[in-house]
């Protein structure tokens, strides 16, 4: 039978191609050794399929034709082979090497990290071939490595002028003019609670109880859409970018940090623009009713997660008297944050314990170390606070009719709940049901 579908290359040799139109890796079709007729990873390709000789009940694919290359850029690192200079690509799922002709070849030197347009993609008979694009320094430093992720997926490290003009025009504090008809929330106790490394605050809480006993929590993100206008330069700039990308030490930002660490940032002790959502609950953590507005904030300390954690679990009593205006609030987050996690485990939410790990630079900016990420109380208080804010503006806009982009998370196929029976089996677990409820229970169990 004939097929078409992209291939996906290993570095093992072999291949697997996912047929047009398939949902899933279950229906991605085995290529063995030699049988990728010329295909590189990610190419669009025709192919037949015939059944496995080890496995009769089995499909695998033999690429026929090549019908759309999907690279045109390669990069690796320059070797020299007698007079001949050749490019060994960074990832091992590309062919073992590329021949680099053209007049700027001569002057690269063995151990450099390079890009190279791809001209030819080689035969029986020739080797694949291209031309220098780019170079960035030797391979294996910090610097060529990220010089080479930035221009490998078009990441823009600096803004054009223009961008960083219009930035500049933005004010250093808010214009009391633009405080007019919006909920003006500066009395109110509000925090922001980040890492100790962050120079950008971009969002911020605040609890109290009402005078029914309820909470009345505050979820407040930057009101960045004041400063962007639709339909700028700063505004396409960021619809370019699309985000900020992390690197493991530095950030190169979506907005000019004129923007992102000035007057967007709910920087401590001044006046900031926001777009709040307010929940009313009961002491349960039951939403009883919701205001969505602009806002005008001024948070009153900006907080780390470490001393946060500190504090509720009170084990630094000098840090405890530095914060005594809002300890009583932290512990109440804490207690609401249960609370609210209590209500979405009774109905169905997965307790998935996932562990995070980050990057430990030294002054120089070299990676040095992998940690994992110690995961405290009021990691979870902010998890679980942003949770409630994105479901409740997730059901105002669907109940006005407004067209938005939901993450959803949709039921595990077929495939892979019987894939996952059969791998619970031999430890004793018999999962007669793939819902929310089994699925929990085997996690409490291991």
């Amino acid at each position: 039978m004939k097929i078409e579908g992209i291939y996906q290359a290993t570095a093992r040799g072999f291949g697997f191609l996912t047929p047009d139109g398939a949902v899933g890796r279950a229906s991605d079709l085995f290529v063995p050794p030699r049988s990728e007729g010329g295909a590189w990873t990610g190419d669009r390709v025709s192919a037949e399929t015939r059944p496995d000789p080890r496995d009769p009940q089995r499909q695998v694919a033999k690429v026929t034709a090549v019908l759309e290359r999907n690279t045109r850029t390669l990069i690796g690192a320059v070797e020299r082979r007698g007079r001949e200079i050749w490019l060994q690509p960074s990832s091992d799922r590309y062919p073992n090497a590329v021949k680099v002709v053209g007049r700027s070849a001569g002057k690269l030197r063995p151990g450099d990290k390079i890009a190279v347009a791809v001209s030819s993609y080689g035969s029986a008979k020739l080797p694949p071939m291209g031309t220098l694009k780019a170079s960035f320094g030797r391979d294996g430093t910090r610097q060529a490595s990220v010089a080479a992720i930035l221009y490998n997926y078009d990441i823009e490290g600096d803004f054009p002028a223009p961008v960083q003009a219009a930035a500049a025009l933005a004010p250093e504090e808010v214009d009391p003019a633009a405080c007019a008809g919006r909920l003006d929330l500066r009395d109110k106790t509000v925090i922001t609670i980040d890492g100790a490394s962050s120079k950008d605050f971009d969002d911020a809480v605040s609890l109290e109880r009402d005078g029914e006993g309820n909470w009345v929590l505050g979820v407040h993100i930057a009101d960045v859409s004041h400063y962007v206008p639709a339909g700028s330069v700063l505004d396409l700039e960021a619809f370019h970018r699309g985000t900020s990308v992390y690197f493991a030490d530095r950030v190169v930002p979506m907005l000019p940090e004129a923007l992102s660490n000035g007057i967007c940032s709910l920087n401590p002790h001044v006046d900031r623009l926001a777009l709040s959502c307010i929940l009313t609950l009961d002491p349960s953590g039951a939403v009883l009713d919701h205001r969505i507005a602009k806002t005008v904030i001024r948070s009153t300390e900006r907080m780390t997660y470490g001393d946060c954690n500190l504090l509720l679990e009170d084990r630094d009593p000098a840090l405890a008297e530095r914060y005594a205006h809002i300890l009583p609030m932290l512990r109440d987050m804490a207690a609401l944050a249960k609370a609210l996690e209590k209500r979405r485990q009774l109905r169905g939410a997965l307790d998935l314990e996932t562990q995070e790990c980050y990057i430990v630079c030294d002054e120089a900016g070299n990676p040095v170390d992998i940690r994992v990420r110690e995961t405290g109380a009021s990691e979870k208080l902010i998890e679980s606070f942003m949770l409630s804010a994105n479901e409740c503006v997730a059901k105002h806009l669907q109940k006005a009719g407004l067209p938005c982009v939901y993450r959803v998370h949709e039921k595990p196929t077929e495939d892979k709940v019987t894939a996952l029976r059969t791998m619970l089996a031999p430890w004793g677990f018999d999962l007669k049901e793939a819902d929310h409820g089994s699925i929990q229970k085997v996690l409490d169990a291991v």
